[in-house]
C-alpha cells in the first residue's frame, strides 16, 4: 500500500516506531470510552443494514416490515443514545428522545419517499 522499502534496518525503524508510538499512547486512554465508542458505531453500522436490507426486500418484491421496522427503531436508539450519552452531545433526556423519534420518523418517511420513486421508476408490480 505504502510501498516501504523493507530490506534496511532504517526504513523497519521508520515504519516500526510510530505504531509503537501510538500502542504506547493508546495505554494511557480509558478504553471503556473507546469501547462505548465501537458498541455506538457497531450499531448503527447494523441500522444501516437493515435500512438496506429492507430496499432489497422490496426490490425482490418481499414484505419489507421485517426490516424496516427494526430500522426505524434502531435509528430512534442510535440517535438518541448519540445525544445523550456522555461521549456525545450530553444533552438532556428532554431533548434527545424527541430529537430520536424525529430521526426515526424522518428516515422512515425518506424510505417511504424511495420506495415510491423506485416503483414509479421501475415500474414494479407489488404482489
Amino acid at each position: 500500500m505504502f510501498s516501504i522499502e523493507q530490506k534496511g534496518m532504517k526504513n523497519r525503524l521508520l515504519l516500526a516506531i510510530p505504531i509503537l508510538g501510538i500502542g504506547f499512547a493508546l495505554n494511557f486512554i480509558d478504553f471503556t470510552i473507546i469501547w462505548r465508542y465501537f458498541a455506538w458505531s457497531n450499531q448503527t453500522l447494523a441500522t444501516i443494514v437493515l435500512w438496506t436490507g429492507a430496499v432489497y426486500l422490496h426490490q425482490e418484491k418481499r414484505n419489507h416490515l421485517m426490516a424496516s421496522v427494526p430500522a426505524a427503531f434502531m435509528t430512534a436508539v442510535v440517535t438518541t443514545y448519540i445525544l445523550q450519552a456522555p461521549e456525545g452531545f450530553s444533552l438532556a433526556t428532554t431533548i434527545s428522545y424527541p430529537i430520536g423519534i424525529a430521526a426515526a420518523v424522518v428516515a422512515t418517511l425518506a424510505f417511504v419517499m424511495y420506495l415510491r420513486k423506485q416503483t414509479a421508476l421501475l415500474g414494479v408490480v407489488r404482489r
